[in-house]
């Protein structure tokens, strides 16, 4: 599985990456990477369209826990592209780094 760190995804955030968050919704709306989509790792198989495409995509969630778990998912799916964001949003947090509410 393909890992970056939150100070590398916050470097690429000019370039619109693609974000996925798999925490749930109320997880979600109190606080998220800007741009970020969700898809509630409770609910991963009814979105599984957020991960395709062919482009990269980050997947997070609030320490990486959960962010791995549905790569690993999504990888033996057969989907591919797939990049596990480590520390999540509580490192996101703890850097200062932006985040949309709501």
């Amino acid at each position: 599985m393909t890992e970056i760190t939150v100070d590398e995804l916050h470097g690429l955030l000019a370039s619109s990456p693609r974000v996925v968050d798999v925490r749930e919704r109320d997880e979600f709306a109190g606080g998220r990477i800007p741009g970020a989509l969700n898809a509630p790792l409770s609910e991963l198989g009814d979105h599984v369209e957020k991960f395709q495409g062919g482009d990269v995509v980050y997947v997070v969630c609030q320490a990486g826990g959960r962010s791995a778990r549905a790569c690993e998912a999504l990888e033996e799916a057969g989907l591919s592209g797939l990049v596990n964001v480590v520390g999540g949003t509580g490192a996101w947090k703890a850097r200062n780094f932006p985040l949309e509410v709501g």
